[in-house]
């Protein structure tokens, strides 16, 4: 092999990895240091790059044990995740690569040119493609049992590769029944099309249960907001009657019943931050929470109308919202250790945390930001990129960190984006709607 023809393969072969490394983010993501992408890249180059001839063991297994270590110390998702995608995506490799290196070599060979590149980055190429096609959705996500599921079915089409590989004569001519061989290896191939679809299925069918319980969710928190907006009026209509009772009562008596009606929720009012209603409860509700454990709100809203969309998504995304920043505000107290007895940032004058809400409503377009201040670590500096949401801190993370899910999956519903911002002891969830659901 010549100089010019040296550095040409060399291209294409890297061209082929990153498509390889493209097609395998769709399905799994890598952890934010410096070498998880290129120990990736590595890894699956010792799997899309090996020349695997049937019979020969010094190549199979050697490239199936590299691929899978590099994989799970580069992968940013659970072992099970990861193996289960890796057995996938290895199957195919070595069965492409088995089908072409052992029975269509000695044909290619006679081409004028040098086939083994050119083949590696047809293979990516239409890895690349097919996985575009299948790919389920940005941060999907499979229950523990479901990726067992895909596992088990995963470990079929790479036992056949192995059996042929590792079972066969190394002389193909020797093999009785080379026809079989070929098409053993390209049902399992064919077989990889089927594991993408099962993924994409099942990712689809997730989150349209996600989005039921996330309905059901937020119609209830707005109904039971409802239920204590509608109880507040009827107690304050009732007042003539308080006032009955209070004339019948004694001076210790009617002491004791007026300070229980000051500290109910009877007598709380119902701001008019804005002009749509249900903004109006929520906000009310959580100030006054806020004020209790002793955190600042700190509202700025340009809201002039009541907002086009259902009241219960609009109760959602406000409440989450703000219970999200409510509880960042108290671990924050709990973690972070002022310096010199000072009020740290993102505080008010009197030592109270801040939350800042920003929402305004202009030309069918709803825009809010809420920031409150968070312990800043390494990991947490940045963006998040789109469809990432940081991992609850709660221990019970099953039944948790559902707020941020249930506010994108409203977003994506209007049309819009939501984003994280992080940086500076500061946590912003932005996002926008638009007019319209999805239909």
């Amino acid at each position: 092999m010549d100089f010019i023809q040296f550095w040409v393969r060399l291209f294409w072969m890297i061209l082929a990895m990153f498509l390889n490394l493209k097609a395998l983010e769709r399905y799994v993501t890598f952890r934010k240091a410096w070498w998880a992408k290129p120990l990736a890249f590595l890894a699956y180059w010792g799997v899309a790059g090996t020349i695997i001839f049937v019979g020969d063991w010094g190549n199979l297994p050697y490239s199936i044990a590299a691929f899978f270590i590099g994989m799970l110390l580069a992968g940013g998702d659970g072992v099970l995740k990861t193996v289960t995608v890796c057995v996938m995506f290895s199957s195919l490799t070595f069965a492409y690569n088995a089908w072409i290196d052992s029975f269509f070599g000695a044909v290619l060979e006679e081409l004028p040119f040098d086939f083994y590149a050119p083949s590696r980055l047809f293979f990516a190429a239409v890895l690349f493609l097919v996985t575009k096609y299948f790919a389920p959705e940005k941060d999907y996500e499979l229950s523990p049992a479901l990726w067992k599921l895909l596992l088990e079915v995963s470990l079929i089409p790479l036992g056949i590769v192995v059996v042929v590989v590792l079972g066969s004569p190394v002389d193909t001519n020797r093999i009785p029944n080379p026809t079989m061989y070929v098409i053993l290896l390209f049902l399992a191939m064919a077989a990889f099309l089927g594991l993408l679809g099962m993924v994409s299925a099942l990712a689809r069918q997730r989150k349209l249960e996600q989005q039921s319980m996330f309905a059901e969710m937020n119609q209830a928190y707005y109904e039971a907001m409802e239920q204590q907006h509608f109880e507040i009026r009827r107690l304050r209509h009732d007042m003539a009657n308080h006032l009955q009772a209070l004339a019948g009562l004694s001076d210790g008596q009617r002491d004791a019943y007026i300070r229980e009606m000051l500290e109910g929720n009877a007598m709380a009012h119902t701001l008019n931050y804005c002009g749509d209603a249900t903004v109006n409860v929520v906000l009310t509700s959580k100030e006054a929470l806020m004020r209790q454990k002793g955190i600042c709100p700190d509202w700025k809203l340009d809201i002039p109308d009541t907002l086009p969309y259902q009241k219960a998504d609009v109760c959602a995304l406000f409440a989450n919202a703000l219970d999200n920043a409510a509880e960042a505000c108290e671990a924050y107290r709990k973690n972070v250790k002022y310096p010199d007895g000072k009020c740290a940032d993102g505080e008010c004058a009197d030592g109270k945390l801040t939350v800042t809400l920003d929402a305004r409503f202009r030309k069918g377009m709803l825009v809010v930001s809420v920031k409150n201040p968070m312990e800043e670590t390494e990991s947490s500096k940045g963006i998040f990129q789109p469809g990432m949401l940081p991992k609850t801190t709660k221990q019970d993370k099953k039944n948790h960190g559902l707020g941020l899910r249930s506010i994108r999956e409203i977003v994506e519903r209007y049309h819009g984006t939501m984003e994280i911002r992080t940086g500076e002891r500061q946590f912003e969830l932005f996002f926008y709607l638009m007019g319209e659901s999805v239909s």
